[in-house]
């Protein structure tokens, strides 16, 4: 059970769900989590949205994909000699999760950019290894699985999120069992055999300088374990893969790649607790796919875990949700999380079945771009973190386009690129719009007056000009409300279809009120000297505040009008308004004036005229007239 002191003071509208509250600049003094309570310290970094996903367990879930993969590796390892383990709670010390496995004081790991911390002492698993020490002393067999959910900040698209799943395993012996080279070969023995197509030119010499074997092993000790290992994992991945195959042969999937016999390779590698290490990877729909790293445990993991110095083993991480979407079907982690039952009534205990998609709903761009000062570290994954504490999972992807520092003044450029999408509506501008202002207000916060102005921009008539700002032919029009914008000439045209065809049969005109005048190349304004602007790419155009873009002319019904020009405005960027005849003129998004009254220019000259006003009008005397073609 969750609960956070404090919440009152965090300064949330009630407005915003859950999963999109801020919490970044307010830290609750202390995090109860789980019947324990945490001290907040200068090192907690873990959102309420996070804790959040700590009481799901989603392995445990007999109907639910990460439960079924779990299930269908754990059955087919039964009577193997191994014990399972499936309910280690997620709050661990940083003793659990580096040091007893030997994580160097300076590993990346280690940084807050990249971990969830409580406090400085206690923090949320990145890894199931976390349980490594624990598992070494009381398991009572040679071999045993954790499976449990685990948390790292990290970047964000379709197969990244911040909570995800891993499934361990670890098998032991003891220098000291008599003919030990007969019993590992026994166990190798043991393992069923498989008829997958395997690549490993370790498997004789599985050690070499760069992946070295460790000194109180001899050669066949090192090589009957490693082919263990290796076996074990091959058989998993067998497991898995033909699984798969199974229920996309079921579905009707004809693709070449599921008549061939399944192949795999194994790559050397390096991990801090296991020497020497490797990689198993699979050839799947034409590329090869990591899905597993393994290797040796280092003596120090297991002398540190109270074992004795007789004790050699391997052991294996696995991460299950990448190979779960790729058993089910499923195009996006997020999925996972979801508590649509659209989703989750899709799987049933015990049976492989492809995810069939049922939201089609669009996805909406946004780009941010700011300067951090000299001397300032911005992580990537802590711009990750503002993006998701303040839009949850409505965030699809966020992508670093573009970096770099300013030689002279020594100031980093960040742009980002966010893709706004929800499975379960339709996100509408506003939404996005109000994610969007959080997350540059919060940066504003952190980084003052260091937004990019870019050239292009649209400017602010500061001299009451409303001129483009009324009807001129029209019943009905389509105006921007909010702050000026650059509109390119392919979402004009997609709002121009729109109008054209809801208006269709009735016999009515629609007029544009611009021109797209401005060509854009493939590289933006932001690009520094030297680097080039690259090709043509689209025609634009800059729309100001209170600009009319369409104008319908004729007698239409209200309704249809006001549809046409609805669903015109949905493709468009920025908050659009509809008007008629009646409407104010817009002199800024919070502004509005009436309309001003027609003025009779001819009247007005008369009665002040000027010098070539008097001119012309006496160009047209008798007189002068008289003497013109002299």
């Amino acid at each position: 059970m969750l609960c956070l002191k404090r919440a009152s003071q965090l300064g949330i509208p009630k407005k915003v769900p859950i999963v999109a509250r801020r919490w970044t600049s307010n830290i609750p003094s202390e995090i109860h989590l789980h019947g324990k309570t945490y001290k907040s310290d200068e090192w907690t970094n873990v959102p309420p949205q996070i804790l959040a996903l700590t009481d799901r367990s989603l392995h445990q879930n007999p109907n639910h994909p990460i439960g079924i993969l779990r299930h269908l590796i754990e059955d087919n390892f039964k009577g193997l000699g191994y014990t399972f383990y499936n309910d280690f709670r997620p709050a661990v010390t940083t003793f659990q999760n580096f040091d007893v496995l030997d994580f160097p004081k300076d590993h990346p790991g280690r940084a807050k950019s990249d971990t969830y911390y409580l406090n400085k002492d206690n923090l949320l698993r990145t890894h199931t290894s976390a349980h490594e020490h624990e598992c070494f002393q009381v398991c009572e067999t040679p071999g045993y699985f954790i499976t449990a959910d685990v948390y790292r900040r990290d970047e964000i698209d379709k197969t990244h999120y911040p909570a995800f799943h891993q499934m361990e395993g670890a098998r032991l012996w003891s220098q000291k069992t008599p003919d030990l080279e007969k019993v590992l070969q026994a166990d190798i023995d043991a393992i069923p055999k498989t008829n997958i197509i395997v690549e490993d030119p370790f498997r004789e010499n599985p050690s070499n300088e760069e992946n070295p074997r460790q000194k109180h092993m001899t050669d066949p000790e090192a090589r009957l374990i490693a082919t263990h290992l290796k076996k074990t994992v091959e058989y998993m991945v067998n497991l898995v893969f033909e699984s798969a195959r199974a229920a996309a042969l079921k579905a009707g999937a004809e693709d070449d790649f599921l008549k061939e016999p399944l192949r795999v390779r194994w790559v050397e590698a390096y991990f801090p607790w296991t020497s020497p290490s490797w990689e198993i990877e699979v050839w799947w729909k034409g590329e090869w796919l990591e899905c597993c790293g393994c290797g040796i445990v280092q003596q120090q993991v297991l002398l540190n875990s109270g074992l004795g110095d007789d004790k050699i083993g391997w052991a294996f991480g696995v991460g299950l949700d990448r190979i779960a979407m790729l058993l089910f079907g499923i195009p996006d982690i997020r999925l996972f999380w979801t508590h649509n039952e659209k989703f989750t009534k899709q799987f049933t205990q015990g049976e492989i079945t492809l995810f069939k998609p049922y939201s089609k709903y669009p996805g909406i761009t946004r780009d941010v771009s700011f300067w951090v000062p000299a001397g300032v570290e911005l992580h990537v994954n802590d711009v990750m973190e503002i993006f998701r504490s303040h839009a949850g999972d409505l965030v699809e992807t966020v992508e670093q386009v573009d970096q770099f520092t300013h030689p002279k003044t020594g100031k980093t450029s960040h742009t980002y690129r966010i893709e706004f999408q929800s499975f379960d509506k339709n996100l509408t501008r506003d939404e996005v719009n109000d994610m969007q202002g959080a997350v540059l207000a919060e940066l504003k916060e952190k980084y003052k007056n260091l937004f990019k102005a870019f050239k292009g921009r649209v400017t602010v008539r500061t001299g009451g000009s409303v001129k483009g700002n009324s009807l001129e032919s029209g019943t009905y029009g389509l105006r921007l409300k909010s702050n000026g914008v650059r509109m390119a000439a392919i979402q004009l045209k997609e709002a121009d279809k729109v109008i054209q065809r809801q208006l269709r049969g009735t016999g009515v005109k629609y007029i544009t009120r611009f021109t797209c005048n401005i060509p854009v190349c493939v590289k933006g304004n932001q690009t520094r000297m030297g680097k080039g602007k690259g090709g043509f790419d689209h025609w634009a155009v800059r729309v100001p505040t209170g600009k009319i873009l369409f104008e319908i002319v004729g007698k239409v019904h209200d309704k249809v009008a006001r549809e046409a020009l609805r669903k015109a405005g949905e493709k468009l960027p920025g908050i659009m308004e509809i008007v008629d005849t009646s409407s104010k003129i817009r002199v800024s998004p919070t502004s509005l004036v009436e309309k001003p009254e027609p003025v009779n220019w001819l009247e007005k000259i008369k009665q002040n005229p000027t010098k070539k006003w008097t001119n012309i009008e006496k160009s047209k005397l008798p007189d002068y007239r008289l003497y013109r073609n002299r």
